[in-house]
């Protein structure tokens, strides 16, 4: 049976799936399937079939709506061509039509899957670095995400001056690991301050508990079915005499390593590919990757500084650079999103 038409004013009876009559104060000025609205002020004695397709309730099993949807779709497309044919239609089956297309097309479009997120956690020479005002210093996780298809994934939560140790003790990991998601990445890098014995908070043994403290990271991490990553800490510009260049982390990456192999972790040997470039650059030259900067260069360093230890925003994009060199030699998953 037909809808009744409105006494007066422009209506749409909007009941999913039902094919209408768009009236204007009685008159009929064309007709369409609706998709989805409200049915208000406009009642219809019956709903349609569609070829057969009954409009369901919405407490009927969606698959059935969605039979529904993919006839009432095809059916409206038809309409569609007719429509093309005759422009003098009223503006309000446009609409209707419209909202036909947006749909249709909607449900041709596949879902892109979610983006798993990328957590970093470690020291100084990863964390984010204030833009203002303006200073030269820069962590290589801050710049990460410019190297990434999807820049968001990346969660940086790497805090200045901190160890595996006190990382954990300041409440910082559990707060991570409570957000962490199934199919999420985390790359753990600590070691620049884990060495330092004069700081009792800080200091972990690296043949012993800086190794605990790694195990922990790696097997919290896969509690939550995310996936982890060591990286060996960046080394530090030091050169001798000779222009050689000084190993200042003894220990602490052969234990990463050592660590990585025994629980089969995925390792970014950032201390072996930093220690390659920074002696490639030589003495002079790789002053730039670094913190050395002239005197009135910077407000927040009127006096200069000569840092060692610190990343430029040249420096940091190195290390990324070759962070991601690392992942593609190791083929791992987290290479498919690098740009």
């Amino acid at each position: 049976m037909q809808p009744v038409p409105p006494k007066a004013g422009l209506q749409f009876l909007t009941f999913f799936g039902e094919r209408v009559s768009c009236s204007r104060d009685g008159e009929v000025v064309g007709d369409g399937f609706i998709l989805f609205g409200s049915r208000a002020r406009f009642e219809s004695q019956s709903a349609s079939k569609i070829r057969g397709v009954t409009p369901k309730s919405v407490g009927e099993p969606a698959t059935e709506i969605l039979r529904l949807a993919f006839h009432t779709i095809r059916s409206s497309m038809v309409s569609f061509v007719r429509w093309l044919r005759h422009p003098t239609r009223h503006y309000a089956c446009r609409i209707s039509y419209a909202w036909l297309l947006v749909l249709g097309f909607g449900l041709t479009i596949p879902a892109q899957a979610e983006v798993p997120g990328l957590y970093l956690i470690g020291d100084s020479t990863m964390a984010d670095k204030p833009l203002s005002p303006v200073q030269p210093e820069r962590g290589w996780g801050q710049l990460l995400p410019i190297y990434l298809k999807h820049p968001a994934m990346v969660h940086n939560h790497a805090k200045n001056g901190r160890s595996a140790k006190s990382f954990i003790n300041e409440g910082l990991w559990s707060r991570i690991h409570d957000s962490l998601r199934a199919g999420d990445w985390v790359i753990i890098q600590f070691g620049h301050n884990d060495e330092k014995e004069a700081s009792p908070e800080r200091y972990a043994n690296a043949t012993t508990t800086y190794r605990d403290y790694l195990r922990k990271y790696v097997l919290d991490s896969r509690s939550k079915a995310a996936q982890p990553i060591l990286a060996t800490s960046i080394v530090r510009r030091r050169f001798d005499a000779s222009g050689m260049l000084i190993e200042t982390h003894g220990d602490y990456p052969e234990a990463v390593r050592i660590v990585a192999k025994e629980l089969d972790v995925p390792l970014l040997d950032l201390h072996h590919r930093t220690r390659a470039l920074v002696a490639s650059y030589g003495s002079e030259r790789s002053k730039a990757l670094f913190l050395w900067i002239d005197k009135d260069l910077f407000p927040t360093v009127a006096q200069g500084k000569q840092d060692d230890t610190h990343l430029s925003a040249e420096g940091a994009s190195r290390v990324c650079e070759l962070a991601i060199d690392e992942l593609r030699r190791l083929q791992h998953p987290l290479a498919e999103y690098a740009k």
